[in-house]
């Protein structure tokens, strides 16, 4: 077990270089440079998803679904996620549908992590198996839903398949790092990995100091980063600059278009500006259309897989090489994702509950 005094004592002892406001072991350590996201890009960009629809993880995917620019071929849903995955695939179909993307694929993967993890507290799963206050109506189109096929297989099938594939992963990695053991060829399918994971600089929101969704599930994550899979990790000290307030909020004021009306709702009930709440898997997402919104700095990283600092993400020298998003352009994000929204036809109806 690698304890918190000697987590402290290594960063300490490392050479630090700060990009966006984060400290991060530079390439300089050792190594070549981290893949860039980059150069020549496929129009439109071919995305799959993997998360668990929580308010965040839903305003992410409503963006991704309604980009003009996104090719979005399958949604995968963690099964370890903060959303059971009989309540998120139903609630997943409904929010694809109110942006008009009902022919994407969508499956379950494993509800156990991939070694010693930990559980979500059971009112914030409730919480989200809800979703409120949407209620969808009769969008759901379960013809499309193969119950023979697995998250597992529908990613690896769906990377395997396209060139350039971009995956974001908003939740644990468990469906990721379940198809790398199957396929260690998927780390080669894959253009780039966005995950919303990781606390470098600042202290998690796990009770460890972790970051949640690598306190679930650290030793997935581990698996994906020994994969060599290019991977651009969205920590906390990128996302803490994009907080969900009155003002992005306002900002929402009187527009009536699908899926931002969904948001804005979604946003209503929850008041996240008063719970602390972030941007946290939008930020994410929306890197992976534009990598410009945030600097991204070249770093080796690793992560603890066992005993009491488990999930948490720990700069090192001799780690596994990875991008990672600093200080994001907070006005140019929130511009972004708002404009992308209203500007989205929307195809499904749902019910509000005005409670």
């Amino acid at each position: 077990m690698m304890g918190a005094t000697t987590i402290a004592s290594r960063t300490a002892a490392l050479a630090l270089a700060t990009i966006g406001g984060i400290s991060l072991v530079t390439t300089a350590c050792g190594g070549s440079a981290a893949p860039q996201p980059t150069g020549e890009r496929p129009s439109p960009l071919p995305v799959a998803v993997d998360y668990s629809p929580t308010v965040s993880d839903a305003g992410a995917l409503l963006y991704l679904a309604s980009h003009p620019d996104v090719d979005l071929l399958a949604v995968t849903l963690a099964g370890t996620g903060e959303s059971r995955c009989e309540a998120a695939l139903p609630n997943t179909l409904g929010l694809l549908a109110l942006a008009g993307a009902d022919d994407v694929p969508v499956a379950c993967g494993p509800s156990e992590p991939m070694g010693p993890g930990h559980e979500w507290p059971s009112e914030w799963r409730d919480a989200a198996d809800r979703l409120a206050p949407l209620e969808f109506d009769a969008v759901l189109d379960h013809d499309r839903v193969n119950a023979e096929l697995s998250g597992v297989d529908l990613l690896a099938d769906t990377a395997a398949a396209t060139d350039g594939l971009v995956v974001v992963a908003l939740g644990p990695l468990t469906n990721l790092a379940a198809a790398l053991d199957a396929r260690p060829e998927l780390a080669e399918d894959v253009a780039m990995l966005y995950t919303m994971g990781g606390a470098i600089g600042v202290t998690g929101n796990a009770p460890n100091g972790a970051e949640w969704n690598y306190y679930v599930d650290p030793s997935a994550v581990e698996v994906v980063l020994r994969s060599e899979m290019p991977v651009t990790i969205v920590p906390l000290d990128a996302t803490n600059h994009v907080p969900v307030d009155a003002g992005i909020y306002e900002r929402m004021r009187g527009h009536r278009q699908q899926p931002l009306f969904a948001i804005r709702q979604l946003w209503t009930d929850s008041t996240p500006w008063r719970n602390g709440s972030f941007l946290w898997d939008e930020l994410t997402a929306m890197l992976a259309v534009d990598p410009s919104l945030a600097p991204l700095g070249a770093a080796r990283i690793t992560v603890v897989t066992a005993g009491d600092d488990a999930g948490r993400t720990v700069p090192a020298s001799d780690g596994h090489e990875v991008l990672v998003a600093g200080r994001p352009d907070r006005r140019r994000v929130e511009t972004a994702f708002l404009t992308t929204l209203a500007g989205a036809s929307g195809g499904g109806e749902h019910r509000s509950d005005t409670r």
